[in-house]
């Protein structure tokens, strides 16, 4: 059975991360690890294939940016900058790619493209939309869901999801108590906290899924947006490496699915605009085909208690059985290089290979330890013996 563990440990160092994947195998038949409490996951709501993880842009022109987009590792569009056109709707049928988008009047031709409605308005908890009260996100949500039961509705809030005390949530500054009710106002929850733009610590990307999933008591998709270029004049640009970071660390919670923010507003408007930058376009399509390959184990139910980690910093951590294999995601937030020694409940022995880096780890009685660059991202296969 797939199992998940997520586990953040040490001090609230906030930075950037490091990634390692452990795969343990052996020919004949692997030797699991102890299992800790199981957290069912809910899956993505949109497609119920084991393979598919959905990968998202948001309020794009599909006309104007769906092949690319699709070459990417792009599955799903979240809203489209024109609204629902037949047209968008034949080339997103024809690249293979799903819409999450606003409830038209009237049925549309090629309507199985459409996988969920999207609810009005985006960031609904936020100052600049009120914020709209719980009742009314509800209210809303059930207006949808009458006009059309068949398919789920996806909800988008804003930072105050991972930090209450986010200005910019007007009225519900302070109130996390209202969060449990906005969450009713969706079959699929989101939220957009970004770091880099919004000058949050990268924590907050954990924050906010961990919270939506709590609200939900983890009975809910949930979505994390990911930000991808500097959205205003004068935000600092995030690099290929902030936004991997961001996206391990919101999987690494247990997000359901990302959604990229790909727009720059000023000095000049490009809904694009990561697409339009080839540095950070190739480095988000290694990094979807990567999460692609990982879709089953991903899609997989959480596990916990399985692994310990010591750490002079934090280092959070996610475990999943899926295949026989054993699967550890981890990732260092610290803002500098760190270590980390883990140790499993069941003391195996073997080695794990780095994949790609030319370099193994010794595994004794099921501890093993490695190093953490802010950026770093490895692979790791681990056979015992």
């Amino acid at each position: 059975m797939a199992r998940l563990l997520t586990l953040a440990v040490a001090a609230a160092v906030i930075g950037l991360a490091s990634l390692f994947i452990v795969t343990l195998s052996s020919s004949g038949g692997v030797r699991m690890p102890a299992s800790g409490s199981t957290v069912p996951n809910p899956g993505n709501g949109l497609v119920p294939e084991a393979t598919f993880f959905p990968i998202g842009v948001w309020n794009q022109t599909p006309e104007d940016s769906a092949g690319g987009y699709r070459q990417l590792g792009v599955t799903v569009f979240v809203g489209l900058y024109h609204g629902i056109t037949p047209s968008a709707l034949a080339t997103l049928r024809d690249s293979g790619q799903y819409l999450i988008g606003d409830q038209p009047p009237a049925p549309a031709v090629n309507g199985d493209v459409i996988k969920a409605w999207q609810s009005q308005p985006d960031e609904p908890d936020t100052a600049g939309n009120g914020p709209q009260p719980p009742s009314q996100v509800i209210a809303t949500y059930k207006a949808i869901k009458a006009a059309d039961p068949s398919r789920p509705v996806f909800v988008n809030f804003g930072p105050g999801v991972a930090d209450i005390t986010w200005l910019g949530g007007g009225a519900n500054v302070g109130h996390p108590e209202r969060y449990p009710e906005y969450a009713k106002g969706g079959d699929l929850l989101s939220e957009d906290t970004y770091p880099i733009n919004g000058g949050h610590p990268i924590t907050a990307v954990a924050d906010g899924v961990d919270n939506l999933r709590r609200y939900s008591d983890n009975a809910k998709p949930v979505y994390a947006f990911i930000e991808t270029t500097a959205i205003e004049e004068g935000n600092p640009k995030p690099t290929p490496e902030d936004v991997r970071a961001e996206v391990w660390l919101a999987l690494i919670h247990g997000a359901n699915g990302i959604v990229y923010f790909c727009n720059v507003f000023s000095p000049s408007f490009d809904e694009a605009a990561m697409l339009h930058d080839p540095v950070t376009s190739r480095a988000v399509a290694d990094l979807d085909s990567q999460i692609t390959s990982l879709a089953p184990v991903l899609n997989a139910d959480t596990v916990t208690n399985d692994v310990t980690v010591s750490t002079p910093d934090r280092v959070d951590v996610m475990e999943k059985h899926h295949g026989g294999k054993l699967y550890l995601m981890t990732e260092s937030v610290g803002d500098h290089a760190t270590s980390a020694r883990f140790t499993m409940r069941e003391r195996l022995d073997g080695t794990i290979t780095v994949i790609g880096e030319n370099r193994r780890i010794p595994v004794v009685k099921g501890r093993f330890s490695d190093s953490y660059d802010v950026h770093g991202v490895h692979l790791y296969e681990f056979s015992p013996r």
